[in-house]
């Protein structure tokens, strides 16, 4: 299918999407489109083709991950001298990134989970925790990564 949902409306959009999932049930649905919020509703299994090469070949999910790290979105409005100086000293956190005032990106190793360490060395700080979740990759940061590498992701 080429761009199926291209010009129709929010109900008919929905309509096909529906449609394409329980197509998939029992067939395999190929969908060409440059829509990536599209491809993250509707697809299971992404192909990223670069220049007649494929670059990528993934799960949505495992193409999403965040790879060799793992990384969180942290708020707080405490202080971000005292937040930073918090969350650099937690267990496991090998870089933490302030991206604007009151929201941080903590990275650690894959596969660890800096969610305990991180909340417990910003309360036991005095800071307050607004907000905690894990960060993914987006399909257009992944998009971008694939084509402007020329190689496939994450080389």
């Amino acid at each position: 299918l080429d761009e199926p949902t291209e010009g129709l409306d929010p109900r008919q959009i929905i309509e096909i999407r529906e449609m394409i999932r329980n197509l998939a049930d029992e067939h395999t649905v190929l969908l060409s489109t440059h829509i990536l919020p599209e491809v993250a509703l509707v697809c299971e299994r992404v192909l990223i083709i670069n220049r007649g090469r494929l670059v990528a070949q993934e799960s949505t999910d495992a193409l999403t991950a965040a790879g060799d790290k793992v990384s969180l979105d942290v708020e707080s409005d405490a202080p971000e001298d005292r937040v930073l100086e918090r969350l650099r000293a937690a267990p496991g956190v090998t870089g933490v990134t302030a991206e604007r005032p009151g929201r941080y990106i903590v990275e650690g190793a894959a596969k660890a989970d800096l969610r305990p360490a991180v909340s417990r060395a910003l309360v036991e700080g005095g800071c307050s925790l607004l907000g905690l979740k894990p960060r993914t990759r987006t399909l257009e940061e992944l998009f971008i990564e694939a084509v402007s590498s020329d190689g496939e992701v994450g080389e």
